[in-house]
């Protein structure tokens, strides 16, 4: 059987940032993870971290067809500011 598509589902907030993995074909919420923002420098690196994560379960595809986020901080138009990652993103 081959690797399963999915979509990411995160929601990023100033303590914690939860990613999951969202099953394309059954709709069900798999391979939960809780990280903590203050463990990462910036939001890069504890995607990365949910990818390699993701990648360990072998079940699903590398990456995500899609990708749905709830972040807690300010969003300007196309740009999203996190307010204790350190980053900006558009």
């Amino acid at each position: 059987m081959g690797l399963k598509p999915w979509s990411m589902v995160a929601d990023i907030g100033g303590t914690n940032a939860r990613f999951g993995i969202h099953d394309a074909t059954t709709g069900g919420l798999h391979g939960i993870r809780r990280y903590s923002v203050a463990d990462y420098a910036n939001f890069d690196q504890v995607l990365t971290r949910f990818l390699s994560d993701v990648t360990e379960i072998s079940e699903w595809l590398p990456l995500p067809e899609r990708a749905c986020f709830a972040v807690a901080c300010p969003v300007d138009e196309a740009a999203v500011s996190y307010t204790h990652l350190r980053a900006h993103e558009t």
